[in-house]
């Protein structure tokens, strides 16, 4: 895959702010209308992240939409991606936070590579995307 850009990351969060961080990136998806979001804490399981986020777009367009949005997002929170990896294709793009890495799918290879049967120990975290979503039209 192409790397977009590098850049460093900053330490891990804690609790609260950590959930508001995951909170905001799922928003940062829904406003681009991401489809399938999932964010699992993979602490127990993996030794490189604590969480993954997965979601699907439509299109190119839009899994870089979404891509853009998340990083956009996050940044408000001082955190910059260690790497973004398949931003050129936009078929799938993988962002980097350390201890948060984002898998944004175009349908046909989130079915392909199914990341969530990998990860199916993980504990999913709880976000409530319909909350979410009003706060976004708001």
């Amino acid at each position: 895959m192409i790397q977009k850009k590098t850049k460093k990351s900053k330490p891990a969060k804690k609790g609260d702010e950590k959930l508001k961080f995951l909170q905001a990136i799922v928003s940062a998806a829904l406003s681009k209308n991401a489809r399938d979001i999932i964010v699992l804490d993979v602490r127990e399981i993996v030794s490189y992240t604590n969480h993954i986020m997965i979601c699907t777009g439509n299109s190119d367009r839009q899994v870089c939409a979404i891509s853009d949005a998340i990083e956009e997002e996050a940044s408000k929170f001082s955190e910059k991606a260690l790497s973004v990896e398949g931003y050129e294709r936009g078929y799938w793009v993988i962002i980097d936070f350390v201890d948060t890495i984002v898998h944004i799918f175009q349908q046909e290879p989130r079915n392909f590579y199914n990341l969530e049967s990998l990860f199916m120990e993980a504990k999913r975290v709880n976000i409530d995307i319909n909350t979410t979503k009003r706060k976004i039209n708001q």
